[in-house]
């Protein structure tokens, strides 16, 4: 397991060249010069020749990306432009609480998801498998944030009320902490579960036609163990690969919901510097979001031979 681990992340190297390579490159490629864009719409500077030499656009391009990617590696990305301040300490201070709320909606999207699909698939074809399957399409067709605009609008008109939008930290106010994240959880993990419990039943329903199923119900084993010891763990490899896929779907739907709900993390941050024109902020939260997708599916790899000990990682 060590051994494989470790090669893991050395093959990984040649990938996270790459992804810096392009996190650098494509706001290089956008129309018009970023520099003339963010002195005109932010008044950054009014010396166009000193911003740009602030920002490291005055070299040649191979001379920027070397400088940029020596100090990206030891954690540097320099200061925002919008904000004033460090954009290491930006992301850290940020990062546990977009963390929070993309652990909490993957929780809520699979404690839906795989009793639904588990339920659906050994209640084929009847009413209650057609209500199942209607539920996740539902969830996979209604974007969240037209929910999260519902629930921000309509309980204000009707009832005065609406969920929480101040940032409460857990030390300071654990209820409240919980309460401020279930709302923005809840609509991401719906839009999550619907995916999973699509193809956990699919999963299901092609490991309950195999043979060694067929034997366990032969030999008088309840439904349930049959489900839970034989079923359920061979049919969890491909769900679990979706699950860690859908990081990179929290990543974007963060985006939105931090920005509908208030919420201090990176995809607000990200969204703001995008706004704001912040180039250093945007090109180092690009990076750092594209190392949490990748750093995800490393541990995904893993999590292979923990939940099949048929599969040799080694």
């Amino acid at each position: 397991m060590t051994k494989y681990i470790v090669r893991r992340l050395i093959l990984a190297l040649p990938t996270l060249l790459v992804i810096m390579l392009l996190v650098f490159s494509i706001l290089r490629f956008l129309p018009g010069d970023i520099v003339k864009l963010m002195v005109a719409e932010q008044q950054y500077a009014v010396d166009e020749a000193q911003l740009r030499k602030d920002l490291g656009l005055a070299d040649p391009w191979p001379v920027q990306f070397v400088k940029w990617s020596s100090k990206a590696v030891r954690g540097d990305f320099g200061r925002s432009l919008w904000t004033e301040q460090n954009i290491s300490d930006e992301l850290k201070n940020r990062f546990p609480v977009s963390a929070e709320l993309g652990l909490y909606s993957i929780i809520i999207g699979v404690l839906i998801a795989l009793p639904v699909g588990i339920i659906s698939a050994i209640r084929q074809d009847s009413i209650l498998d057609y209500v199942c399957r209607s539920v996740a399409i539902g969830f996979l067709s209604i974007p969240g944030f037209w929910l999260a605009t519902l629930l921000l609008v309509f309980p204000l008109i009707w009832w005065g009320w609406s969920p929480p939008l101040t940032y409460v930290k857990l030390s300071e106010n654990p209820v409240k902490h919980f309460q401020y994240f279930f709302w923005p959880a809840l609509l991401l993990g719906l839009s999550l579960s619907g995916t999973t419990m699509r193809l956990m039943r699919n999963q299901m329903l092609e490991v309950l036609r195999q043979d060694y199923i067929r034997t366990a119900n032969a030999k008088g084993l309840t439904e349930s163990k049959v489900i839970i010891r034989h079923a359920l763990r061979n049919a969890l490899i491909p769900v679990v690969t979706v699950i860690g896929l859908q990081v990179a779907a929290v990543v974007s739907g963060t985006v939105v919901m931090e920005s509908i709900f208030s919420i201090p993390g990176i995809g607000r941050f990200y969204f703001q510097a995008i706004l704001f024109r912040d180039y250093p902020a945007v090109q180092a939260t690009a990076l750092f979001i594209a190392l949490t997708v990748l750093l995800t599916n490393i541990i995904i790899d893993v999590t292979y031979g923990v939940i099949d000990p048929r599969i040799r990682l080694s």
